[in-house]
């Protein structure tokens, strides 16, 4: 049976050599995989956050069109609403890379501290923002057009 290996007690903050034993390629190897994870996962978001940026800005590109359009003929629908909608998306993506960033931090100190356990909230929130910007774009869209 194998022992779990402490770190001597310090004030130092505690290195990832202190607590894993990396002459086992397993070890090190397990260890590389989690940072790779935590890496892909926050490309994901960052992917998502530029996404959504630019599909703000396909809002507003689509607005100043509506808009265009609304000068020469007076038969289109009114659409006011759309302009505050890019705004939203816009700021939502930033608000997104920001806590992908935070995230990836958060869950690089856990994996070099050894730790298992970690909070989803994160994930969680960035989750529900993407689900509930899709489903007012949706909503918009059914009502306003």
């Amino acid at each position: 049976m194998e022992e779990t290996k402490t770190a001597p007690v310090t004030k130092e903050p505690l290195k990832p050599q202190d607590l894993f034993d990396f002459s086992d390629e397993r070890v090190f190897f397990a260890w590389q995989r989690n940072h790779m994870a935590n890496e892909r996962t926050f490309l994901a978001w960052c992917r998502t956050g530029i996404s959504l940026i630019v599909f703000g800005f396909v809002i507003e590109r689509f607005d100043i069109l509506i808009r265009e359009i609304q000068a020469f003929s007076s038969n289109v629908k009114r659409v006011s609403q759309t302009h505050y909608l890019g705004l939203v998306t816009f700021g939502l993506g930033a608000m997104i890379i920001i806590l992908a960033g935070w995230r990836f931090f958060y869950i690089r100190s856990h994996i070099n501290r050894g730790e298992t356990g970690f909070s989803p909230l994160p994930d969680v929130f960035l989750m529900v923002s993407v689900l509930v910007t899709v489903l007012v774009i949706f909503l918009l869209f059914i009502f306003l057009f």
